[in-house]
């Protein structure tokens, strides 16, 4: 028995330091961001299966038209001009290019789901919470809370985008982006943002969700 007891209390201790090492850390929210000219029945099969499979607080997929397209407009101009993109379909996962062009084997949705599958349970260093956004002000507001972890992050953007249902049978249309800069005053600091985010007429309100999400000084998505 003493023996036992040692072994467990032995296992206790040595198991310690590994929980506290990352008890200060929040569940990551992964963001697909797809870059999309022409639509494509094999990318859009293989989107749909990975949307349905997640909730929005474990995946979140983003869909950007470049302004050429019916679908597109300048703030996903913009993103897809920062990014560089050369082909389209492409597919970035938190902001790294994952998938370039389109492959019969997309459409099962597998090379999506295995991603956030893995990353599943990766941690963030902050955390965004009370989203809410008022139709009748086009008011977003949300909690940005920092990490205990002594190292208080810099060159953050906070972003809200726009993000529209069932438009032309297409979901996670990016309609608007709109953002704030982030500025953590001390370690574990919790900000509160009120953004004004206009909406067009000709949108569905009720098809609307905003999306926030957080990019670090090298535009990596750290947090959604």
């Amino acid at each position: 028995m003493k023996k036992t007891a040692l072994l467990i209390i032995s296992l206790i201790i040595i198991s310690m330091p590994l929980f506290a090492q990352n008890w200060q850390y929040f569940p990551k929210t992964n963001v697909w961001e797809v870059f999309i000219n022409e639509e494509n029945a094999e990318f859009n099969n293989g989107l749909t299966i990975a949307d349905e499979m997640y909730p929005d607080d474990e995946a979140i997929i983003l869909r950007y038209y470049p302004s050429s397209n019916d679908l597109g407009n300048t703030d996903a101009q913009n993103v897809i001009d920062q990014y560089q993109i050369d082909a389209f379909p492409s597919a970035y996962f938190n902001s790294n290019l994952t998938i370039k062009g389109t492959k019969a084997h997309l459409q099962d949705g597998n090379p999506f789901n295995a991603l956030i599958e893995k990353h599943l349970y990766d941690a963030a260093p902050m955390i965004i919470h009370n989203l809410a956004f008022n139709t009748q002000t086009n008011t977003v507001t949300c909690f940005l809370r920092d990490a205990e972890d002594s190292n208080l992050m810099t060159g953050l953007t906070l972003q809200y985008i726009v993000v529209e249902n069932n438009v032309s049978g297409v979901n996670n249309v990016v309609r608007r982006i709109a953002s704030d800069e982030v500025n953590f005053n001390s370690d574990g600091d919790i900000l509160q943002f009120n953004k004004v985010v206009n909406l067009e007429q000709s949108w569905n309100v009720d098809n609307i969700k905003i999306i926030a999400l957080v990019r670090n000084a090298d535009n990596q998505i750290i947090q959604a």
